[in-house]
């Protein structure tokens, strides 16, 4: 179990350090169709399409799902918003700037690794910050 849960803190470590060198863009956008909130992150070095093999994605989800931003803020031109969703696999963040009615910013996942821990204990093995980071955007719970 001391082995688990120091790969765990290693995985983390070495996903914060790979975070801080490789800065990941966000946008945070309203969808008025159903009022749903629209994220949209890509890695900064993600000039087309081909370019983007790793850290990109965007999901659709309730604003209540989501602290520190509200519809309303993305009327707010040049607000400075902190949006973070808490999730029982950990913490998406995107921080930054709303411009023309999008928030911009820079995009961060925290892995919770008390959740990677139970999950290893409930047999599913090899918990990447990746993988949490999904579990995150699906909601998935230990309970």
């Amino acid at each position: 179990m001391r082995c688990s849960w120091l790969g765990i803190v290693a995985l983390v470590v070495a996903s914060a350090a790979n975070a801080e060198s490789t800065p990941v863009r966000c946008s945070i956008e309203a969808r008025h169709s159903d009022g749903r909130l629209s994220i949209e992150w890509k890695s900064a070095e993600c000039t087309s399409k081909e370019d983007c093999h790793s850290r990109n994605g965007n999901s659709e989800m309730e604003w209540s799902k989501w602290q520190g931003i509200k519809p309303a803020d993305l009327d707010r031109e040049g607000a400075a918003l902190d949006a973070r969703m808490k999730a029982e696999a950990g913490e998406l963040r995107c921080a930054g700037t709303v411009h023309a009615g999008v928030l911009n910013g820079t995009y961060s996942f925290t892995p919770d690794a008390q959740f990677a821990q139970r999950m290893e204990a409930m047999g599913f093995a090899q918990q990447t910050p990746e993988r949490l980071e999904g579990y995150a955007l699906l909601d998935v719970t230990t309970t």
